[in-house]
């Protein structure tokens, strides 16, 4: 990835990755997991959320919250894929 920035006569210009990212990723290889449960539980929660609201909208009894559901697995899994690819 190329990261640009402005030097002190405001003329654009490509800059290099700072030092310190480079060295957290050597010394620490799992941080860039830290964040995997929200990865996973936040599609399920807005799955959840927005097929109850669907479901009291349209006066349906569970089939939009069950729909919503097997979505936001879907979405959860798809998360972990991603993941999983870039980390090799």
């Amino acid at each position: 990835m190329i990261n640009y920035g402005f030097d002190k006569h405001l003329n654009l210009k490509i800059v290099k990755k700072p030092y310190y990212k480079e060295e957290k990723k050597k010394k620490l290889p799992l941080v860039k997991y830290t964040d995997i449960g929200y990865y996973i539980i936040t599609p399920l929660i807005i799955g959840v959320f927005l097929g109850l609201f669907i479901d009291n909208f349209l006066k349906t009894k569970s089939f939009f919250l069950l729909l919503f559901i097997f979505l936001g697995t879907g979405a959860s899994f798809y998360n972990i894929y991603k993941i999983y690819k870039n980390g090799k």
